[in-house]
């Protein structure tokens, strides 16, 4: 099952919206961060590994609210042929769920700086 959640900057200021972004928000209730990893020099977002169980969530969230045009992007795959993964340029985070597996591959991007972490076959 892909599901791909994004947070629009839509109400409020800038710097409120992206504060009000967390990987917790993005995926779910349940879901806890098991891993994590910035992006880029400054680092301008951070790609996130969150789990509910056998579920697998992975969010990239924009740290700077003025980079609305860098496309950020976050993907997982279960190393045995599921590849899922979102992108989005004009919000400050965006997930992708996958679920009923115990592996997965995952990472994110923001703009050239991208993250990947490939433990499973």
């Amino acid at each position: 099952m892909l599901v791909v959640a994004a947070s629009l900057n839509t109400t409020g200021t800038a710097a409120a919206a992206a504060a009000a972004t967390s990987p917790t928000s993005l995926c779910g209730s349940g879901y806890t961060v098991r891993a994590s990893n910035p992006l880029g020099d400054v680092p301008s977002a951070d790609v996130y590994l969150l789990r509910n169980g056998s579920s697998a969530c992975v969010a990239t969230i924009k740290r700077d609210p003025a980079n609305l045009s860098v496309e950020i992007g976050a993907w997982v795959d279960n190393g045995g042929g599921r590849n899922l993964h979102g992108a989005s340029t004009y919000n400050y985070g965006v997930a992708v769920h996958m679920s009923n597996d115990d592996c997965v591959n995952w990472g994110g991007w923001y703009g050239g700086a991208s993250y990947s972490n490939t433990p499973c076959p």
